[in-house]
């Protein structure tokens, strides 16, 4: 599965580091979501090992046979937010070796014990009282906001948020920009309830209309692929690393399940024309591949 959406801009950008024009680069984003880490030996819902299923997508990332730029990890890294859990989470992100990764919060998380944890991701931006982040990669503009507002299910981008991401689209307007954090800013045609980034969406929106740079729109929380027109470009939910919820669209808030389904993750890709792709890959060991037969046995071959 993949979506594709080719920018309303030149295929010529600012590079902000050099501060001259250059051509697209080829860069490659990989998005996990919602690991949910537990305290070593603990399971999640008393029956998900949830670390297990993270340290098994850690294995098949750095066997991809690929190159990719970074990894963003779009929040729920852990399941409480305890010490125990982000250390665990440090632990096993050392092994993760395929490309620098990035770490967003989500509503399961602390800011106070991530920022413990990982005070040599010194990317977020200090001035700020939540985890931004705004980094170049290979000549992508890619923008972390915190969108979680403590102690709630739901997320809000309060006004201050807001004017730090207008400020900083407002720098490189011609920068191909992608945009992740943990809520999604859509409602997916299902009876979610406060299930998403509800109390700022249109205001988000509103703010990327003035913004047609921005390609992607990236989020978690979910536990499931859904992608939505959003702004001038496209929002994009992440299966997560471990369980997903069980697709039923006239489901509330209050009465989601979760179900065992294949986990996933999604891989960004924008090419040297400036367009942009976005697969979903499952996580975990199936049969296959195995080649087509070179004579076709359909009717009518």
């Amino acid at each position: 599965m993949h979506a594709s959406f080719l920018p309303p801009f030149s295929k010529k950008f600012v590079n902000k580091n050099q501060g001259q024009q250059v051509g697209v680069m080829m860069a490659r984003i990989l998005q996990i979501s919602d690991l949910h880490i537990r305290p070593r030996g603990e399971l999640c819902y008393g029956q998900i090992d949830t670390n297990a299923m993270f340290a098994d997508a850690i294995k098949q990332i750095n066997g991809l046979a690929f190159d990719i730029d970074a990894i963003i990890a779009s929040g729920d890294l852990t399941d409480c937010g305890l010490e125990e859990e982000y250390e665990l989470l440090r632990e096993m992100l050392s092994g993760l070796t395929k490309a620098p990764v990035y770490l967003l919060p989500g509503n399961h998380d602390r800011r106070e014990n991530l920022r413990a944890a990982f005070p040599d991701h010194d990317y977020f931006d200090d001035e700020l009282p939540y985890l931004n982040f705004d980094l170049s990669i290979q000549g992508l503009r890619v923008i972390g906001l915190d969108s979680v507002v403590p102690g709630a299910e739901f997320g809000r981008l309060d006004d201050g948020r807001l004017e730090w991401l207008a400020d900083r689209l407002g720098q490189n307007p011609r920068t191909p920009t992608m945009i992740f954090m943990h809520h999604p800013p859509i409602d997916g045609g299902v009876d979610g309830g406060d299930n998403r980034l509800n109390l700022s969406a249109n205001e988000l929106e509103r703010v990327l209309q003035e913004h047609p740079q921005v390609m992607r729109v990236c989020a978690g929380h979910w536990h499931q692929s859904v992608q939505a027109q959003f702004g001038h470009g496209l929002a994009v939910v992440s299966p997560s690393t471990c369980h997903q919820v069980a697709f039923d669209i006239s489901r509330s808030l209050g009465e989601l399940m979760f179900a065992m389904e294949p986990p996933g993750m999604l891989l960004h890709i924008q090419n040297e024309e400036g367009r942009m792709f976005t697969h979903q890959m499952v996580l975990g060991k199936y049969p296959g591949p195995y080649p087509y037969p070179d004579v076709a046995d359909y009717p009518g071959a």
